[in-house]
């Protein structure tokens, strides 16, 4: 079989359990409902760090985050753009302003064109690190209004019937990636499709003041107003994917995911961060619409990030990097413990090794978190317990389990250390 084209989706911050695909009360995602019907759908599908810089390098390498000696990724690894390559691929990369996915991060490896859209430097955009409080929410608040809008120029470029049409004319396959980030804390769609038709200006500053200073003022409640402004910039995408599907022929392969979810404060945060490695967070989509696929499949069987490369090198024949740590789904995997890691990076250029590092491990419906600063261990049993409420670590009852989970853990932090010191040589 002639190889196929294939087109990667990722969706920052995209909840599985908010798309109608995936069984929410809203129709927010009707245009990748009907791909949805001739596609499979990985049902219970994890991310592998509940942040972007946490989870791409599993998306785009089939690696884990600890694994990276910095914040660049590594020379030796291979990413599914170089892969392709090899095997005579036209590939496309269009990323979304995000500067952890730019090319100063090394995302444009592998790429014959690769577009960030970031218009100032990386280093710029970290700047309000360095202010405090109200100062910096206000510098917060203006950027991401600024970046939304800009946003929005990007997709008008990127689907429009010329990319297509260029798509089209190639002489070889191609692989295009391209990256959304409407979902993304400013959630600043052109229109409500959902809730009160009040989108002002007063209101929406309001509203990110709240989330972005982590305001606790019991009279301020924006929990439901701001799961309005999310779910509808949601279907603003699925109208952008749906436009764009229908100029692209069925025989192509269509990958749809996510870095990671988003939290509206269920354990008591909004938006992401990378100790916080709880089901709102790790739970994403993964939707596969294999070459020429006529009807629907649905898998139960748990996956991840890291088995998005192997899966694409299944289909095409490519060949598959020396380390990587996900399967080909089209193998039938069966039960695996699944690994999350985080690191808060505080520097963008160094990571110094006190900086907080939060690792976790799900398998058999159980998931054990380890955050070593400060340094405490949570345990859930998924299967009574899926909003993660009741931490069973210091039950007798569950002991075997908590040991069993952290061993997984150590055996997994050995193999990376043995792993980074053989690639740096």
């Amino acid at each position: 079989m002639d190889e196929p084209n294939i087109l990667l989706i990722t969706v920052d911050c995209l909840r599985a359990d908010h798309m109608s695909c995936y069984g929410y009360h809203r129709k927010t995602t009707p245009f990748i409902d009907d791909i949805c019907n001739r596609s499979t759908i990985y049902m219970n599908h994890m991310s592998n760090g509940p942040t972007t810089p946490n989870s791409f390098p599993s998306i785009m390498c089939s690696r884990y985050r600890l694994e990276m000696p910095g914040l660049e990724l590594p020379k030796k690894w291979i990413t599914i753009a170089e892969m392709l390559k090899e095997i005579n691929y036209n590939t496309i990369g269009m990323s979304s302003r995000n500067p952890w996915t730019s090319e100063y991060f090394g995302f444009n490896k592998g790429f014959d064109s690769f577009r960030d859209y970031m218009e100032t430097s990386p280093e710029s955009l970290f700047e309000a690190e360095k202010m405090g409080g109200v100062a910096r929410s206000i510098k917060h608040i203006y950027d991401i209004i600024n970046g939304a809008a800009q946003n929005k120029k990007i997709q008008d470029l990127r689907f429009g019937k010329d990319v297509i049409d260029k798509l089209k004319d190639m002489k070889k396959p191609w692989f295009m990636w391209t990256y959304f980030m409407d979902t993304h804390t400013e959630y600043f769609p052109e229109k409500l499709y959902y809730g009160e038709k009040r989108l002002n200006m007063t209101w929406y500053v309001m509203i990110l003041n709240k989330i972005v200073t982590m305001n606790k003022h019991p009279k301020i409640k924006v929990k439901y107003d701001l799961i309005d402004l999310y779910d509808s910039a949601m279907r603003q995408i699925d109208e952008i994917i749906g436009k764009m599907m229908s100029m692209i022929d069925n025989d192509i392969m269509v990958v749809i995911t996510s870095d990671h979810g988003e939290a509206f404060e269920e354990h008591g945060r909004w938006t992401h961060q990378h100790y916080s490695m709880y089901n709102e967070l790790l739970k994403a989509p993964l939707i596969i619409h294999y070459p020429n696929q006529q009807e629907q499949e649905i898998i139960e069987i748990p996956s991840n990030s890291v088995d998005i490369m192997p899966t694409i090198a299944d289909v095409t024949g490519a060949f598959i990097p020396p380390i990587i740590r996900g399967e080909s789904l089209l193998n039938g995997v069966g039960n695996r413990p699944i690994f999350h890691e985080g690191l808060r990076a505080r520097s963008i250029k160094t990571i110094k090794h006190n900086i907080p590092r939060t690792r976790g491990v799900t398998i058999n419906n159980k998931r054990l978190l380890v955050r070593y600063d400060p340094g405490e261990m949570q345990l859930y049993d998924l299967s009574t317990d899926p909003e993660e409420r009741n931490n069973l670590v210091d039950s007798e009852d569950h002991i075997d389990t908590k040991n069993h989970l952290l061993s997984l853990i150590e055996n997994m932090i050995e193999n990376e250390k043995k792993t980074i010191q053989m690639e740096m040589t």
